[in-house]
């Protein structure tokens, strides 16, 4: 990880010094710690939180250790603000500054900056260049990191001063993410607590909460008596030789993928397959309103409601569209969010390698909705609200993401 390269594109007012190159390992101290013996009940339930290389990012613990176990064991004290970086598994190369004071197992390595040296640009640094770390020194990502690994990592870094000027604007930008990170989860768990209220509990018939002026009992009825249903089925499915790129005219081609918090996203790879294969289906042309179901694979009964399409589109075979009949497909495709909905696609899910709800099964899935198509639309248009605020905060977070990816390619050397 040798770079000739002295400053970097983006500076602050002020600094010129050419940057200096150093072993990660002569401007810190760090440790691993340990796990104390799991036989030992005297050794858990204690005060001190133990932090497992999952929990880096985290402000609390599963578990907490007592004294007599971090005596007894390996295991080591870190401080609120120490640098924590996770060497084992899944979560190798993951680096923060700890949220909490408390004891760190052996698959975390606790790193701690010299005089003149910024904990938080050093903790931007290596997360900038954990994908290169991981790529360099674990073998197709399998495998451990090591304290002697990290140590001996290359880092170009400025003087102390823009070091700390570095590291301040970046926590900020941190900060703004977080802050709508967290405003999104509220809002999530805001939605989850209105579809309980606003929906009949299993075996009533009466919401919760319900908007003035409206009485009567809610019908039961069922999504085959409500919807039409339409998916790709037979010689209509497509093959290798229909997919296409989307410059050679490929027409987008939905998949359970393109579902994320029950909204369609077109952020991840996506399939084009040609225009002719696209116009053999034409009841699986999307257009607005069209609500999209996963029937097959591990994320059967994920579904989204289809808005502010302006391109033509179709599905894959895991995706059915369902096209509610009374014209409140806001409402319904919130009904298909409910505990009773998804519990029906729970039980389909039980046996087999790979779930699969078939068409009939889809048909009888029951629920409740009230009599008055006003009543549906005041419910839909809530929740259109709703999702249109968590929307915003998830699109303002995503933005600071790539913000800060952008600035941390163009502020460090």
């Amino acid at each position: 990880m040798i770079n000739d390269k002295k400053t970097p594109e983006i500076r602050f007012t002020g600094f010129t010094e050419d940057w200096e190159q150093r072993r990660l390992g002569d401007i810190t101290d760090s440790y691993s710690g340990g796990t104390p013996k799991v036989g030992k009940s005297e050794y858990y339930n204690g005060e001190i939180p133990f932090i497992r290389s999952g929990e880096i990012s985290s402000d609390h613990t599963e578990l907490f250790i007592t004294k007599e176990g971090l005596e007894n064991s390996s295991a080591a004290m870190v401080n609120k603000g120490d640098i924590l970086y996770a060497l084992y598994g899944a979560t190798s190369g993951e680096v923060n500054r700890s949220q909490i004071t408390g004891a760190i197992n052996q698959a975390i390595l606790a790193i701690l900056p010299h005089e003149n040296f910024d904990s938080e640009f050093i903790m931007q640094w290596l997360r900038k260049n954990k994908a290169s770390i991981i790529s360099t020194y674990l073998q197709g990502g399998q495998g451990n990191l090591s304290g002697t690994i990290v140590k001996d990592l290359q880092i170009i870094l400025p003087p102390y001063k823009e070091q700390v000027k570095i590291g301040q604007f970046l926590q900020s930008v941190d900060k703004l993410i977080t802050l709508h990170q967290r405003k999104f989860e509220k809002l999530l768990n805001l939605k989850k607590s209105f579809l309980q209220k606003m929906f009949p509990k299993s075996g009533e018939k009466y919401p919760e909460i319900r908007f003035s002026g409206f009485t009567d009992a809610w019908e039961r009825r069922k999504v085959g008596d409500t919807c039409n249903i339409n998916g790709r089925i037979g010689f209509r499915g497509y093959t290798e030789k229909d997919i296409i790129s989307k410059e050679s005219g490929g027409v987008l081609t939905f998949s359970p993928s393109n579902i994320v918090h029950n909204k369609l996203t077109v952020d991840c790879k996506n399939t084009y397959i040609t225009r002719e294969k696209y116009e053999e289906s034409p009841e699986i042309m999307i257009k607005n309103g069209d609500i999209l179901f996963v029937k097959t694979g591990s994320t059967l009964g994920k579904s989204a409601l289809v808005s502010g399409i302006k391109e033509d589109a179709s599905i894959n075979p895991q995706i059915v569209v369902l096209r509610y009949k009374d014209g409140a497909e806001s409402f319904f495709s919130n009904v298909l969010l409910t505990q009773g909905v998804l519990k029906q696609v729970a039980a389909v899910r039980i046996g087999g390698a790979v779930p699969t709800m078939t068409e009939t099964e889809l048909k009888n899935i029951t629920y409740y909705a009230p009599i008055s198509k006003e009543e549906k639309l005041k419910i839909g248009n809530f929740f259109s609200n709703l999702d249109n605020l968590i929307t915003l905060h998830l699109r303002k977070m995503e933005m600071l993401q790539k913000l800060k990816q952008a600035f941390l390619q163009k502020m460090f050397v």
